[in-house]
């Protein structure tokens, strides 16, 4: 499974900051057999991507044919936009206000024939 990051902006200054992580049916981060944490923070410019790839062979059990986890992409408000904090958040995002860049997509690969199987193209984040 491949978790990609996109930052749709052509020109600067607006980076794309964001966390790419594999989390468990709990929520708790997705550890490798070498004890780190399927996790990934980037910075990106304009027209950038990077991606978090997660191999779910090693996870398996002897008689297990899945692995249940989800993907995250976290992605922090910018400091440089006010927040009103009477805002509803319930209420759709304020039109003036630029979309984020960060766009993120999903692919689960054939890990015997390395092609694209699923592909889950993401949405912009349509609230802050």
């Amino acid at each position: 499974m491949r978790l990609n990051i996109s930052n749709i902006n052509l020109i600067p200054p607006d980076p794309c900051r964001a966390t790419l992580a594999f989390v468990d049916v709990n929520g708790n981060p997705v550890m490798r057999p070498d004890g780190t944490q399927v996790v990934k923070q980037v910075l990106l410019g304009a027209g950038q991507s990077a991606f978090l790839q997660f191999h779910a062979g090693p996870f398996l059990g002897r008689d297990e044919v899945r692995v249940h986890f989800r993907p995250v992409v976290l992605v922090p408000p910018d400091p440089l936009v006010p927040t009103d904090p009477n805002r509803d958040p319930t209420l759709p995002p304020d039109p003036l206000l630029p979309p984020d860049p960060c766009v993120p997509s999903l692919e689960i690969i054939d890990g015997a024939t390395g092609q694209t199987r699923v592909l889950s193209a993401g949405l912009p984040r349509l609230a802050r």
